[in-house]
């Protein structure tokens, strides 16, 4: 089929799926347009003294790492879990999970997340 990927993959029943990384929008668009809605986050003040810690907690992982743009995406992980926390602390009743396997539900997909 023209929707398959040189990278598709059995799994253990035999279906065949790819990496969630070889999937781009135009292949999934047909798919999720019937689920997409409408949503509107309202904005919300971020109190400074959580905006201080913040700025201290990747100004330190800066002085650490060196520059976010010069490296791989593991360096990367460290300038981005300090801006999850945060948010995560602002709506109260979120958990970070990590390093997460999901598999595809309305597309055959598969793929490792480092935060969900």
């Amino acid at each position: 089929p023209s929707n398959q990927h040189s990278s598709d993959k059995p799994d253990k029943s035999g279906e065949l799926y790819t990496s969630y990384s070889n999937v781009g929008w135009k292949d999934v668009q047909e798919v999720f347009n019937k689920y997409i809605v409408s949503y509107v986050q309202l904005s919300k003040s971020v109190p400074m003294d959580d905006l201080d810690v913040l700025y201290g907690c990747v100004r330190s992982v800066r002085k650490t790492f060196g520059s976010p743009t010069a490296g791989n995406e593991a360096k990367r992980l460290y300038f981005i879990a300090p801006i999850l926390v945060c948010v995560c602390l602002l709506l109260k009743d979120v958990e970070i999970e990590v390093e997460e396997s999901m598999k595809g539900n309305r597309i055959r997909a598969n793929g490792q997340f480092e935060f969900v």
